[in-house]
């Protein structure tokens, strides 16, 4: 059983019944436990890292499980064989970067997928490009792992774009008031904030229009 409270969310996030792929995969905690727990009946792995891989694929055989995954080497979910509705994990790296595997990959952009996204940075552009790009955040919870506090957004194809507020890009769209995890995160989001406008503003050559644009950030984010 898995005691990462940020791993934990994932498995619960993700629909029972369907086919798990988990990008990025790595050791393939999360695949292995939503098998053994019974709530998926096989899991797809990814990672483009072959060593890392291979961590997956030996730490699910030694669960008892190996042969309900199917792994693959590759960037994202190129190359991927999918087969029905399947829920897509994409989480521990940047949010930038979780938007560029499911950029790379147009088949992505169907009602077929559900995605589990979790980034360790830049969740304000990877709302972003959800938003942009038809993806309609259907949840998303905060949770703390190793002292800190990150963003678990859950989503699925639309087509249809929308805009965020500026409060929504930087904390999400489903604020739980009186949640102090919901209060931890907007206190980092500011202080980072806060952090750039005082390095902008000693900066020799200031650069007023992204001083104007950070101010707008804190004021949104502190109201």
């Amino acid at each position: 059983m898995l005691k990462d409270e940020r791993l934990k969310t994932l498995c619960e996030a993700v629909r029972g019944g369907v086919t798990v792929c988990d990008v990025g995969t790595d050791h393939a905690y999360v695949p292995v436990e939503l098998i053994l727990s019974g709530k998926t009946p096989e899991c797809i792995i990814t990672d483009i890292s072959a060593p890392s891989l291979e961590k997956g694929v030996n730490n699910a055989k030694m669960a008892g499980c190996g042969e309900k995954i199917t792994a693959y080497c590759t960037s994202g979910t190129l190359g991927v064989a999918f087969d029905g509705e399947t829920d897509i994990v994409i989480a521990g790296m940047g949010g930038e970067l979780i938007a560029q595997i499911i950029e790379q990959d147009r088949r992505l952009k169907s009602p077929s997928f559900r995605f589990v996204l979790q980034p360790m940075s830049k969740a304000e552009e990877l709302r972003c490009y959800l938003a942009e790009n038809g993806f309609e955040m259907t949840d998303e919870v905060k949770i703390e792992s190793g002292g800190r506090i990150y963003a678990v957004i859950s989503c699925k194809y639309s087509g249809t774009p929308y805009s965020l507020t500026e409060r929504e890009q930087l904390l999400g769209s489903f604020e739980r008031k009186g949640d102090p995890l919901e209060k931890g995160y907007s206190d980092r989001v500011l202080s980072a904030l806060k952090i750039r406008l005082k390095g902008l503003e000693s900066a020799e050559n200031r650069n007023e229009a992204e001083i104007l644009c950070i101010k707008a950030q804190i004021n949104a984010a502190s109201n």
